[in-house]
């Protein structure tokens, strides 16, 4: 019996053993994830110039050309007041508010690609580095992306 116990306490240890690691590895990985800022470059050129397209034809109405509002219910887009609302936040974040309401009163104008190219857009415009990698339409990838001040 003592032999049989002392298999049974190894056995739970090492389960627990292999649990802990686990778990241990689960949360490196959510680690790194939470790591990835713009400042990696997120988005390519040729996204942001299709984002500025799409803007500049829809968004600049209310927001401004320079992304400067010039409206008083819609919020520029650069400077401190897009540090002020974008820092901290995820692009999932981010994305969902223009997928979900912009343009303000009819959102399904503009299709989901074009709005991620805008984001894009509003990056570069801001001075975050291009990539050679698209922003994708992925809301969990997306929400690995956090938003951190301009350079």
């Amino acid at each position: 019996m003592i032999n049989g116990r002392a298999e049974t306490n190894l056995g739970a240890t090492v389960i627990r053993l292999i649990a802990i690691a686990l778990i241990s590895l689960g949360f490196g990985a959510a680690a790194q994830a939470q790591e990835t800022n713009i400042l990696a470059g997120v988005f390519t050129e040729a996204q942001a110039a299709r984002g500025e397209e799409v803007y500049q034809a829809i968004c600049a109405v209310c927001h401004g050309e320079d992304l400067n509002t010039v409206d008083d219910e819609s919020p520029s887009l650069t400077g401190f007041t897009f540090n002020f609302s974008w820092n901290g936040k995820t692009l999932a974040e981010k994305f969902e508010i223009v997928r979900d309401t912009m343009p303000s009163g009819n959102p399904v104008v503009v299709n989901e690609q074009s709005k991620i190219d805008i984001i894009a857009y509003i990056l570069g415009f801001n001075g975050f580095p291009a990539g050679d990698q698209e922003l994708g339409l992925d809301l969990a990838i997306l929400g690995q992306i956090t938003v951190v001040p301009a350079p």
